[in-house]
């Protein structure tokens, strides 16, 4: 006898009675679960699987389609049976997001090692392990609990969770910084010893955007020691308010950057501590003056483009701080500045601002690479700050809105199918032409709305934009070769109407403040126009239009 298998996730339609189908049909039905296979796509399932195996006499055969129909409702009114949910997290539906991926289930990862074991600030940690859910269908976190016995020889219980970054099903990472993660001030260097424990967060769109389930791994035992390192204690905008480190500022402005050496003693005449700090021009625009020691300073200059590397020594403290806005110091400088026949290896900065940003869509990336000399001892790490524009426009979705549908107008006088009939084609005596705006309705109110509805209007390509051609104008005339005929019977009559109608395409804006904190700054509304044609005919002159009447749209 042919055989028929029915597969499906125990809690996405509906659980089965098997005696329903024995009821129903009279055939035979065997519990296949936990039964591998391959779906559409070809990837293998076998998971959280309750497969329905069952035969019937060939001569049925075409009464399937009519069986399906009978079946289908009766899944979802049978109770709890033979296939039951599996004891593994529950698959959550997401019909609002299929690309997520219906029916996700969301696995206990495990973990195996977490290296390096000796790390400085701004070192990259490892995570090995499996089941790491991947970036689509949720995040990461590693959390830390055990003790610390930092550098002064106090021991305390420390718990930390810092979110990790995936790499694959098996490895993921995380920046060992800005601060020392163990220490309750975040500047001592010390030793910890405890357990890691990985953590799966699920999507929030695939859980219903509440109550997101989590899967934590075993608990494995680590040790990890935090080591002598410069920290990046300021990374900000200067003078507008931003926190002491902030992940994206806008170009154009003044940066301030303060470096901390950590682990080391103060330093002394004797025993200095020397601090570089090398960084991309333009990327990161500076200026310089070149010092001569006799004379006055030169005219401010900006360094060949490239890598550029500023350099000084402190015999006090074991801070650095770089703030051209509020002290202007001397470094030395690679390499060498130019300023006209002369190179100054000694300069004064006068100015650190980020980049400008080309692309309208996305940012740069300004790295500062810094590192700290103390003779026996040293350290080093990269810091970043992303760089936007004032105002992104997000990508046209192809979204269209109907405002305005106009009566139509007729454009031909009557054209008479005389006693034998004939067959006309559309045509019009002028075109008809509307222009085409962009208004932005902004709601920021940082900064001012009026300042950002100039940046859009003079610095975004609304052409571009919206997908349309560069003149403002939309006309008939780009009609020309519609190809609309009609024939026309003997002893009626013909008129060719003409009907506009006024839509509106709208993108949504994102302003960037100093600080890099986005809001959703409004939206841009391209006004454009559409035009439906006719022939129509009839007995009476003129006939009726065949379009439909004139309606208003909007608030609909």
């Amino acid at each position: 006898m042919p055989r028929v298998l029915l597969g499906q996730d125990g809690e996405s339609l509906g659980l089965l009675r098997l005696f329903h189908l024995k009821r129903l049909f009279q055939w035979p039905v065997l519990e296949t679960p936990d039964r591998s296979f391959r779906d559409p796509n070809d990837r293998e399932v076998h998971e959280n699987r309750c497969l329905l195996e069952f035969t019937f006499p060939a001569h049925g055969l075409h009464f399937l389609p009519n069986m399906l129909k009978r079946l289908v409702p009766s899944l979802f009114g049978c109770l709890l049976g033979a296939c039951g949910a599996s004891a593994h997290s529950p698959p959550v539906s997401n019909t609002d997001s299929p690309d997520l991926g219906a029916d996700y289930v969301l696995k206990t990862p495990t973990v195996t090692a977490v290296a390096p074991g000796t790390v400085q600030v701004g070192d990259t940690v490892t995570i090995l392990g499996s089941n790491f859910v991947d970036p689509v269908h949720g995040t990461l976190s590693i959390s830390f609990d055990g003790s610390y016995t930092d550098q002064t020889g106090a021991t305390k219980r420390t718990s930390q969770e810092v979110p990790i970054i995936y790499d694959s099903p098996g490895i993921a990472h995380f920046t060992f910084g800005p601060r020392v993660i163990f220490s309750d001030s975040g500047d001592q260097i010390g030793d910890f010893t405890g357990e890691a424990q990985v953590i799966n967060h699920l999507n929030a769109a695939l859980a219903g955007g509440v109550n997101a389930p989590t899967t934590q791994s075993n608990k494995a035992a680590v040790a990890v020691s935090v080591t002598p390192s410069v920290m990046v204690e300021y990374l900000r905008a200067a003078g507008q308010g931003c926190q002491a480190i902030t992940s994206a500022t806008i170009g154009g402005q003044n940066l301030a950057v303060g470096l901390r050496a950590i682990g080391i003693p103060e330093a002394t005449t004797d025993q200095p501590i020397a601090f570089k700090v090398r960084f991309d021009n333009p990327t990161l625009v500076s200026m310089f003056q070149g010092q001569d020691g006799v004379t006055k300073p030169t005219v401010a200059a900006a360094p060949a483009m490239g890598q550029v590397q500023i350099a000084k020594t402190i015999t006090s403290g074991r801070t650095l701080m770089i703030d051209p806005t509020v002290s202007q110091d001397t470094y030395q400088i690679t390499p060498p500045l130019t300023v006209g026949m002369a190179q100054y290896s000694s300069a004064t900065l006068t100015q650190l601002q980020s980049g400008a940003v080309s692309q309208p869509v996305g940012y740069n990336i300004a790295n500062f690479s810094v590192e700290m000399d103390a003779g026996s001892v040293t350290a080093q790490q990269i810091a970043s700050i992303r760089v936007y524009n004032l105002g992104e426009v997000r990508p046209y979705d192809g979204n269209t809105k109907l405002i305005e549908r106009f009566p139509p107008d007729a454009v031909t006088a009557c054209i008479s199918g005389g006693d034998i009939g004939r067959d006309i084609t559309y045509s019009e005596g002028s075109a008809d032409t509307e222009e085409r705006s962009v208004t932005l309705n902004s709601n920021v109110t940082s900064g001012g709305s009026v300042g950002v509805d100039i940046y859009f209007q003079a610095n975004v390509n609304w052409a571009q934009t919206f997908g349309y051609e560069s003149q403002m104008t939309s006309s008939t005339e780009q009609t020309k070769s519609l190809n609309l005929t009609a024939h026309i019977v003997p002893f009626f009559n013909a008129v060719c109407y003409r009907q506009r109608e006024q839509i509106e395409r709208s993108v949504s804006l994102v302003y960037y403040d100093a600080c890099g904190v986005s809001t959703e700054a409004g939206k841009a509304t391209l006004t454009d126009w559409n035009w439906g044609f006719d022939i129509a005919s009839g007995l009476n002159c003129p006939p009726p239009s065949n379009l439909p009447p004139g309606q208003k749209f909007q608030g609909q």
